[in-house]
């Protein structure tokens, strides 16, 4: 069995890795995007109740202290959405490293195989050559013999 048929099988094995890796990349990032997105609307709340208070509007004491311990609570819940969003951005870019080592892996194993594509096809090539010149030295020598 030739060499570029047996990359075949190593090929395959990586580029299943590869698309492996290209899917987790892609759902982390998707992930990380919803993470993104879940900050937003945190932050965009706590501007909401910020501007209520801002604007003065006639609250008891108690509504003021329940609102601000709920500014408090969303303040909260926004350190711990953006820890989530660094962890998130963390694991996406080990899956980033992760897809691009295999996509490397896989270029290499089709870099080797076209390269054994070529030197069986020169290998080829010369044994072709080699069979025509046999032919036509076989041809001239029995074409010496047998002249009169």
């Amino acid at each position: 069995m030739k060499r570029s048929t047996r990359m075949n099988t190593v090929l395959q094995v990586t580029s299943a890795d590869e698309e492996k890796a290209a899917q987790l990349f892609k759902q982390i990032n998707d992930r990380l995007k919803s993470e993104q997105n879940k900050l937003l609307q945190l932050q965009s709340y706590q501007m909401e109740y910020h501007q209520q208070v801002r604007e003065g509007r006639a609250f008891s004491v108690q509504q003021l202290q329940q609102m601000s311990q709920f500014i408090g609570k969303l303040g909260e819940a926004i350190e711990q959405q953006q820890a989530q969003v660094v962890r998130v951005t963390e694991q996406m870019q080990q899956l980033r490293q992760s897809w691009i080592s295999a996509r490397g892996r896989t270029l290499s194993i089709t870099q080797l195989q076209e390269n054994y594509l070529a030197e069986e096809q020169r290998w080829e090539n010369q044994q072709e050559q080699k069979e025509i010149d046999e032919l036509v030295n076989n041809r001239s020598a029995r074409a010496i013999h047998n002249k009169p």
